[in-house]
């Protein structure tokens, strides 16, 4: 059911890429606001995989790997934060404070040794937490774009 969904989700941004792609004309200079989003994103992105690498290096030397997996999607939710903020989408705070939610109750309810099947439970259980409320960004980004809200610029 969930790759379904995705499936349908990329299937509508190709179609909306290759709508935008088809528009006459060159596209539109991009605008001073555009233009002074790039510098905060890119320090955003710059602090999530410098993160990245703190956290697994930490959780390696420690022997922690049971926590790699929530402290990256952790990382995730958390850089969604600023991103609201920087792109002005509202959603994306419910999707960093819910990635984030899904993390500390998989952390405060399970333990290091928890099993789901044959793998660990800190491993499994952030997926089917933050893949439903990723899916419904998703959507929603779309309709969005189809719409007209988001400005989809080639190149």
């Amino acid at each position: 059911m969930v790759g379904a969904l995705a499936a349908t989700l990329v299937v509508w941004a190709i179609s909306i890429i290759r709508e935008t792609l088809r528009l006459p004309g060159s596209m539109a200079p991009r605008t001073p606001e555009e233009k002074a989003r790039v510098r905060p994103f890119l320090i955003v992105a710059g602090a999530e995989v410098m993160a990245f690498a703190v956290v697994n290096s930490i959780c390696a030397a420690t022997q922690h790997l049971d926590l790699i997996v929530p402290l990256d999607v952790l990382i995730v939710g958390v850089h969604f934060l600023p991103l609201a903020r920087i792109f002005g989408v509202p959603r994306y705070y419910w999707l960093g404070l819910l990635f984030c939610g899904v993390v500390l109750a998989t952390l405060l309810l399970t333990s290091g040794s928890t099993q789901v099947g044959q793998a660990g439970a800190r491993f499994v259980l952030p997926a089917p937490g933050c893949a439903p409320v990723a899916l419904a960004v998703s959507a929603g980004n779309l309709r969005e774009a189809k719409h007209g809200g988001m400005q989809w610029r080639a190149g």
